[in-house]
């Protein structure tokens, strides 16, 4: 089962980020978080975990158990396609469902 990465996302980007028109996120590395330990492994190895993106206002609190792939009115989950640092940035880019669905890629 692969580990999922949870960041939370504010009204401005969380539909967005769900519908596919923005399918990425960028974060100040704390190295003091272990999200970022494990990302940083991930980046080395090119083995990926999942994102859970959940709406910062919506979100109850609840966590899957599995890496199950399932969308709900406060979060959603996707593979992680690739991740990039920059200083002291991480971006975090993800496959889209519809994506994933019609084994389409990223356009570059």
């Amino acid at each position: 089962m692969k580990e999922i990465i949870e960041f939370k996302s504010i009204s401005e980007y969380f539909h967005d980020e769900k519908d596919g028109l923005k399918n990425h996120t960028e974060r100040i590395i704390d190295m003091q978080d272990d999200r970022f330990k494990t990302l940083l492994r991930a980046w080395k190895e090119k083995d990926y975990p999942l994102i859970r993106i959940c709406h910062k206002d919506l979100a109850r609190g609840t966590v899957l158990a599995t890496d199950e792939k399932r969308d709900t009115m406060d979060s959603f989950v996707r593979d992680i396609q690739h991740i990039a640092l920059w200083n002291d940035i991480m971006s975090i880019t993800w496959k889209h469902e519809e994506e994933e669905s019609q084994g389409l890629g990223t356009l570059h």
